[in-house]
């Protein structure tokens, strides 16, 4: 019996090992893809109790005077992969993922806005507080270090209204960091299960089909347009939309690729060039990616 059918067997070492994963530093991500197994081959109720066992470090550490720990790794972590293993157990579509993580995470960031009302000043204060910090850091590092210069370069920062318009979208970022890691813990679960179960299986043709909806599109044109009017929220809440598209935009390009004789090689030079030219290429993906929206590009290929 190999190892992932053992884990799937017997749910309760599968806890206590996810458990374990989630205590080692660097290791928690472990963790998360057990969680996404575990619901892919066993639904809901068996994925929550990993879930569950997974987060306890991580609810303990919370409730002892560390609530970013709390958020990031029980809620954040977990139980969003969990959440995002679920809709994918339901509806077998890595669109329906994306869809509904993008739900997840505008109400997460809309709780926390309700919760802490300036959020934008307490992210600001955050980025003084680090430049400070690293300002000091360099002065105790190097006693030759000329402050008048580094404490020059921070006024330019403070003029330029670089660190307020960062504040803005900070949330936002931070919640599509967490999305786009979970949703990479969730497809090497779903490629655990493929080649422990399912070999027949081409994981290709699921990822290479992502197409967001109508209503995605329209929430995030009313989002630019809140942007425009200035509405604080709507700042945070763009990156995630951009997050999801990205996704898509990715999806289609492997697409394409895929009926291109060399689509391999394209593949390869596009990439490079995402790396190189992120300014030029990744606006252009989220084009595609919203035109696909529009007009189904799959079935006029």
């Amino acid at each position: 019996m190999s190892f992932a059918k053992k884990l799937i067997t017997y749910p309760w070492p599968a806890g206590m090992l996810a458990m374990v994963f989630s205590l080692l530093p660097l290791m928690g991500w472990i963790s998360f893809i057990l969680i996404g197994l575990m619901t892919l081959c066993r639904g809901p109720k068996m994925g929550l109790w990993v879930a569950v066992c997974a987060a306890l470090p991580a609810i303990w550490i919370g409730f002892n005077d560390h609530p970013d720990v709390l958020l990031a790794n029980a809620v954040g972590g977990c139980f969003y992969t969990w959440l995002a293993a679920v809709v994918f157990w339901y509806a077998n579509s890595w669109t329906l993922v994306l869809e509904a993580t993008l739900i997840f995470a505008l109400l997460g960031i809309a709780l926390i806005h309700i919760l802490i009302p300036h959020l934008n000043i307490w992210w600001v204060n955050n980025y003084h507080e680090f430049l400070q910090m690293l300002q000091d850091q360099l002065a105790s590092i190097n006693q030759d270090t000329n402050d008048s210069e580094f404490a020059l370069m921070l006024s330019m920062i403070n003029e330029s209204g670089l660190i307020s318009s960062l504040a803005r979208m900070t949330t936002g970022m931070v919640f599509s960091i967490i999305l786009i890691f979970n949703l990479i813990n969730l497809l090497l679960a779903r490629l655990w299960q493929i080649s422990a179960f399912n070999s027949s299986c081409r994981i290709g043709s699921e990822l290479t089909n992502i197409r967001i909806g109508y209503v995605a599109l329209i929430a995030m044109i009313l989002t630019v347009v809140a942007i425009l009017f200035k509405i604080e929220i709507a700042y945070d809440l763009l990156p995630i939309f951009l997050a999801i598209f990205f996704c898509s935009g990715l999806s289609l390009l492997h697409f394409l690729a895929g009926n291109l004789q060399n689509g391999t090689f394209l593949l390869v030079i596009f990439y490079a060039l995402m790396i190189f030219f992120p300014t030029y290429i990744i606006p252009l993906l989220l084009a595609s990616a919203l035109i696909d929206t529009l007009i189904d590009v799959r079935k006029r290929t």
